[in-house]
């Protein structure tokens, strides 16, 4: 058996190493290394998850912490969406719970489980049930358990493959989350394929299927299962998720043909188990290959299904490889790989192909591996594996992960399709470590795993690795980690600035490098975590640190400093000469150095500044500025940003002096300003200087002199040297300045009558005198004082009397200003406006109607209105407009005023009168169905008063106001069916003014046929021999039958005659509001005793005893075919002749049944039927009706 064989042989691998030196791969092929090897899962540390390492506890017990228990054959882990691992051997199901949600499985058997702890929840030897279908997980027998996978529900599957050995349960299973329940998706308890048919279930229900040792279960991203069914040689999958299984297309099933439940074929053949590499099919169709002792299954999110397959190569070593089934979707890299060795994409894969993708199988000429390295950091195609078994896992983004028993160890084939060793010591030939258990808590490469089988991740990607059949490894993934560097504060600093001490964090706690760069080179130099300026210009920093066994390299993080140059200011030295004498060399002083630096440092700077003035040889006496700049000055880390002027001092040799007069020694504040004028001995230019008082100097030489203010202005005249003299004594007088005049003047102010005079509220009094740009606000504060006319005067004009009030002059302006004279204002009170409120008119006015108008002014004065248009007002009421006619009425009201108020403005109101409603409508009418329609009436109006369609009664209309006629019709025809139909009305020349005609159709009812009951009371009669008896008969008629009717008695035993009273009956139609008339009523005589008008006939002893109605009768009917014929064209005259034909009927009728003698009826009880006879309007056919009346004769 092939598994047998596998298990054997991974055994044996475990202890023994296989060595053939012909079949390594290729040192070339092992220093490959291109691709993306950081896809997917990055090993970190590695830790003992569950069962006892050192074999020292005995039993298992619930509860305990997971390494301490001893685990039988592990086979298989998985977890659940709450962190809780499930973990399987041969025969049982325990879960380590991860402390967040309880799963059912475990509540039956632990209800309060302790976070981290292990427990027992299947496999407790439970065979009373059988197959146990339906029962939860605890009570479920377990046979052999082979693979264990959880869906995105948390629902468990688990394979149950127990044939060969202990009888026959070879199905896939699946737990419920929220029951514990168990069910069979596919295969049958009890049934197998140990006959090796081939017809195994493929293409129906799953459930029906025959399985044989399924030896892995995976789901798809849509939630389909499949299973490596590993003695059947076939790869299956069960339709059950969203969507169909991509590889179903692929393998030519159709998704419509697909049916929830079924069970399909995607690689493999039935019976066909395909021993020899090279000869299975690789490159064709899957479902027409041969599978070898395939031990795994994985599904990527293309749908493209993976195969752990074992063959035995052409040189006859047992290789192990991987096969994928192409759904058509996306072809990864590996099989890109495969399909085009020497690079490019020329090579494309057929959908439902399977091709090798791995080592041995990809090149045929590789035998197992029995090196370290077995092809990492080269491709999938020359990764080569052990030969012993392989157990495949794959991750959302598409990375393969590979336990491979032989060589001790877990690989990963990334999504860029390069092969790489993740956890234990990717080496057959390594000999097991002298010291058990393993040390636990190291890197997951590097720790010796003894025998890696099936594997799976959680949530947190942690990898989980089932070792040895006794052991769960737990491998935790490289932890991302961060780098905190913030930005430099301020970013920008200037050369001199202090050390910066670094202060990034690694969010792993490890601890940073750094590294330092800098343009211009040097100006930048680390000091353990300081950052040093040692110049001008930007420093890089950068942060990194490189990771562990535990942390992944974090992403460098660097950050920009600029250093601006320090700033440095150049002096120019004071320096002096004597008039006519060449200017001296000049110096400078440079100041403003930082770290250390001097003006005598070497390198700090080069060059010197150059020196202007405006001196020159012959300059007059006096001071001149010394201009230093930039010249030929030059820094790396300094800038040369001020530059200070020095004096250069010109002496002379002679005396002078000035002549200065004023001109005036009194002004008044506001005065323009004055010109100043003096002159010098020398010649040359006299200046001028404000030694004190309220005044400013401008102009040439400060020669004009403007007034501030009032008070003493104090003025020197100077001339400070020139050409060969020296500076002259200085000149001074003085000039008095007097307050200017303020006139406050009060304000023109218009009120309206009815305002109570508020001097308070009048505005502020216009101040003029002003000067020199000065204001109000600049100069005063307080406000003047007014007296006028008080309360609430009669319209005309009153003065405004101004006073000071509390006028007060800013302390700033007190000495520069006086109060003149005050000048009075003047009150005017004004007619006040009025405005009139004129309450809205509605403007949907009618003939006849009455409108009240209301209005009112503001004055309080009364309203006038007047009208235009078909109106007027009501018994001379100016308030009360009555509508007496159609069209457009004008209202408005207006108020003239008086002498306190003007007139109001007019307002008017527009409105339409409209015709008011008259209804004319037409009389509802009914008739029966095939008689013509009658006369249509209608109706005018009414004489109510208030009424919407009536007449208005108080302009006296009446009826007589409308002339002309309408046009009424109907579609309904004398052959109508029943029904109601309209009675539509038209204005025709119907015509009234004033009024708008509303037409109102009214109801033509047709009913069904005139019909009539006849109903007999008693209808029940007990006559003795020879006599006679009556009953009562009533006919009512129904649906405005209208026309007459005839009775007559049916078929009558001998010596029995019938007589009606009245015979006939006739009625006119309608004659009650709901359609119904009055019944009529006659009386029925039956006489049991023969007439003496046919006993001649008695003495025929077998001639007919009916003679007496016969004859009669015959002759009835004979004039009645005659009439007949002539019906379509002769109506009137038919009616006629059927009466007298019926006349002459009911003679015979009323003497009926008699025979020779005075012989009488015999006895018993017979049923006479009173038939009644009458026509429809439309003379189509008989109206009928009958009563029976039963007759006892005693």
């Amino acid at each position: 058996m092939k598994l047998r064989f596998l298990a054997l042989l991974s055994a044996v691998l475990r202890t023994l190493l296989l060595a053939s030196a012909s079949l390594f791969l290729p040192l070339a092929a092992l220093a490959q290394t291109s691709g993306d090897t950081t896809s997917g899962f990055e090993p970190g540390l590695i830790h003992y998850f569950a069962g006892d390492p050192s074999n020292s506890n005995a039993s298992f017990s619930d509860g305990s912490l997971p390494t301490q228990v001893p685990l039988g054959s592990v086979v298989a882990t998985a977890t659940d969406s709450h962190g809780n691992v499930y973990v399987a051997i041969s025969t049982s199901l325990f879960v380590i719970y991860g402390g967040n949600t309880i799963p059912q499985a475990l509540k039956s058997v632990a209800a309060d489980p302790e976070t981290g702890r292990i427990y027992q929840v299947a496999g407790f030897g439970v065979t009373s049930c059988g197959a146990c279908e339906g029962q939860p997980l605890s009570q479920v027998n377990i046979s052999n358990i082979a693979g264990l996978v959880i869906d995105s529900q948390d629902n468990l599957y688990y394979s149950d493959d127990e044939s060969q050995d202990v009888g026959t349960v070879d199905v896939v299973r699946k737990v419920d989350a929220t029951t514990s329940i168990v069910t069979t998706v596919a295969g049958q308890w009890g049934v197998n394929n140990s006959s090796f048919s081939s017809n195994i279930g493929n293409g129906g229900p799953a459930t029906s299927a025959v399985l044989y040792y399924p030896e892995d279960i995976k789901l798809d991203p849509w939630g389909n299962l499949y299973i490596d069914d590993n003695f059947d040689d076939e790869v299956r999958v069960v339709y059950q998720g969203s969507e169909p299984p991509p590889a179903l297309a692929a393998e030519g099933v159709s998704v419509t043909s697909a049916q929830k439940g079924y069970i399909f074929n995607l690689a493999g053949q039935a019976a066909y188990y395909c021993t020899t590499l090279g000869s299975c099919g690789d490159d064709g169709l899957a479902t027409s290959a041969g599978l070898g002792a395939e031990t795994s299954i994985g599904v990527d999110a293309g749908g493209n299904v993976y195969i752990a397959d074992g063959m035995t190569s052409s040189a006859g070593a047992n290789v192990s490889y991987i096969r994928m089934v192409y759904a058509g979707v996306s072809a990864p890299a590996a099989l890109n790989q495969y399909l085009n060795p020497g690079g490019g994409d020329s090579g494309a894969p057929q959908s439902g192909y399977l091709y090798p993708i791995t080592g041995s199988g990809a090149n045929p000429q590789y035998g197992p591996c029995t090196i370290a390295g077995c092809g990492d950091g080269g491709t999938a195609a020359d990764a080569i594996f052990g030969s012993g078994a392989l157990h495949l896992w794959l991750d959302s983004l598409g990375n393969l992960y590979v336990s491979d028993l032989s060589a001790h160890a877990v690989r990963k084939i990334d999504v860029s399709g390069y092969a790489s060793t993740i956890a234990g010591i990717d080496n057959p030939s390594q000999t097991p470590p002298a010291t058990v258990p393993v040390p636990d808590g190291g890197p997951a490469v590097g720790t010796y795993l003894n025998a890696p089988e099936q594997l799976s991740f959680d949530a947190q990607d942690n990898l989980y690795i089932a070792d040895g059949g006794t052991l769960v490894w737990k491998a935790s993934p490289l932890q991302a980690q961060n780098i905190d560097f913030s930005a430099f504060d301020p970013a920008t600093v200037t050369y001199g600035a202090s050390p910066i001490t670094l202060s990034a964090t690694a969010s792993s706690g490890l601890t940073l490098q750094y590294s330092v760069s800098s343009t211009p080179s040097g100006i930048g130099k680390l000091n353990g975590s300081q950052l040093q300026i040692e110049g001008a210009g930007q420093i890089i920093v950068t942060a990194a640190q490189p990771g562990n066994d535990v942390y992944l390299a974090a992403t460098p993080v660097s950050q920009i400093l600029t250093v601006n140059q320090a700033s440095l200011t150049v002096t120019a030295n004071p320096a002096s000469k004597i008039y006519d004498t060449a200017n001296p060399d000049f110096t400078a002083t440079i100041t403003g150095f930082v770290n250390g630096d001097t003006a005598g440092t070497p390198g700090v700077y080069t060059g010197a500044p150059a020196f202007t003035t405006t001196a020159v040889t012959n300059s007059s006496v006096g001071m001149y500025p010394i201009t230093p700049s930039l010249g030929t000055l030059s820094s790396k880390s300094y800038n040369f940003a001020a530059f200070a002027d020095g004096t250069l001092t010109v002496t002379g040799t002679q005396s002078q002096t000035i002549s200065f007069l004023l001109g005036q020694s009194s002004v008044a504040y506001g005065h323009v300003p004055i010109t100043l004028s003096a002159t010098a001995t020398s010649g040359g230019v006299v200046s001028f200087l404000l030694l004190s008082g309220p005044g400013q100097l401008s102009g040439a030489n400060n020669s004009m002199l403007t007034i501030t203010g009032a008070g003493t202005i104090v003025v020197e005249a100077v001339q400070e040297g020139y050409q060969q003299y020296q500076a002259a004594t200085p000149v001074t007088h003085s000039l008095t300045v007097t307050p200017a005049l303020l006139t406050v003047t009060g304000p023109s102010v218009a009120l309206t009558y009815g305002t109570t005079i508020n001097p308070a509220s009048f505005p502020a009094a216009v101040i003029t005198g002003f000067v020199a740009g000065d204001t109000t606000a600049t100069t005063l504060t307080g406000s003047a004082q007014y007296t006028t006319v008080a309360g609430t005067p009669n319209a005309g004009t009153y003065p405004i009397n101004v006073g000071l009030g509390t006028l007060t002059l800013l302390p700033a302006a007190a000495a520069n200003y006086a109060f003149a004279t005050t000048v009075n204002g003047t009150l005017t009170v004004n007619p006040a406006a009025q405005t009139i409120n004129f309450n809205p008119i509605s403007v949907s006015q009618t003939y006849g109607n009455q409108v009240q108008l209301t209005a009112t002014a503001s004055s309080g004065l009364t309203p006038v209105f007047t009208t235009t248009g078909p109106a007027s007002f009501y018994n001379n009421i100016n308030s009360l407009l009555v509508l007496n006619g159609v069209g457009t009425v004008t209202v408005t009201a207006t108020q003239p005023g008086n002498g306190n108020y003007m007139a109001a403005p007019l307002l008017s109101q527009t409105f339409t009168v409209k015709p008011a409603p008259l209804n004319i409508q037409v009389n509802n009418v009914a008739r029966e169905e095939g008689a013509p329609n009658p006369n249509f009436t209608y109706q005018i109006g009414c004489t109510q008063t208030g009424v919407s369609g009536c007449f208005v009664l108080s302009d006296g209309d009446t009826p007589s106001v409308i002339t002309g006629l309408p046009t009424i019709s109907t579609a309904a025809t004398q052959s109508s069916p029943p029904g109601s139909y309209p009675i539509t009305i038209a204005q025709g020349t119907l015509s009234a003014p004033n009024y708008s005609l509303v037409l109102i159709n009214g109801t033509l009812t047709v009913t069904q046929p005139g019909s009539y009951v006849i109903t007999a009371n008693p209808s029940t009669l007990t006559i003795p021999q020879g006599q006679i008896g009556q009953a009562t008969l009533t006919i009512t008629p129904a649906n405005y039958y209208q026309g007459t009717i005839s009775l007559s008695c049916g078929s009558l035993p001998a010596n029995v005659s019938c007589v009606f009273s009245p015979a006939t009956y006739s009625f006119p139609g309608s004659q009650n509001p709901d359609g119904s008339e009055n019944p009529a009523q006659g009386t029925l005589t039956i006489n049991t005793s023969a007439a003496a008008v046919v006993s001649s006939v008695k003495t025929l002893d077998k001639g007919p005893r009916m003679a007496g109605f016969l004859l009669p009768g015959a002759f009835a009917a004979l004039v009645l075919a005659w009439s007949r014929r002539r019906a379509t064209r002769q109506m009137t005259l038919w009616r006629v002749r059927g009466l007298v034909v019926l006349g002459l009927g009911m003679v015979s009728l009323v003497s009926c049944g008699g025979s020779t003698g005075l012989e009488t009826a015999a006895s018993g009880t017979i049923t006479i039927t009173v038939n009644g006879s009458g026509t429809t309007p439309s003379g189509s056919g008989a109206v009928t009706a009958s009563v029976p009346v039963t007759v006892t004769i005693q």
